[in-house]
């Protein structure tokens, strides 16, 4: 989950803060959602994939998104100072990796209680 919802779509489009220029949202909602389709996919197809034609077809397809590139606005100008813009995506990624940890945890915990009874 967090391969596919954070870290792949935040290497195209890293979380952004208020007041930093941002391309079309239409555009950006369409290359996330395409580029965690991809990652989804891909992923499936390496991990289950028998054949090793698949296999290619799901590397092919966590890289299609980046090679194509997510969209950018003209011109790349922020409000807020660089150093702040770092801390926020620092933050942002740790909070979705302690959110997908923990999400994995409980699910685990909660697949085990329901398997015991």
């Amino acid at each position: 989950g967090f391969a596919v919802f954070c870290l792949a779509p935040t290497l195209g489009l890293p979380p952004e803060l208020p007041g930093t220029a941002a391309a079309d949202l239409g555009q950006r909602q369409a290359w996330w959602v395409g580029t965690a389709s991809a990652t989804a996919l891909g992923l499936a197809l390496l991990v289950f994939a028998r054949h090793g034609l698949l296999k290619v077809l799901g590397a092919a397809l966590l890289v299609i998104p980046h090679v194509l590139g997510a969209p950018q606005p003209e011109v790349h100008q922020s409000l807020a100072p660089q150093a702040l813009e770092t801390q926020f995506k620092l933050a942002s990624w740790l909070t979705n990796a302690a959110f997908w940890l923990a999400l994995g945890l409980l699910s685990a915990w909660l697949f085990r209680r329901s398997s015991q009874a």
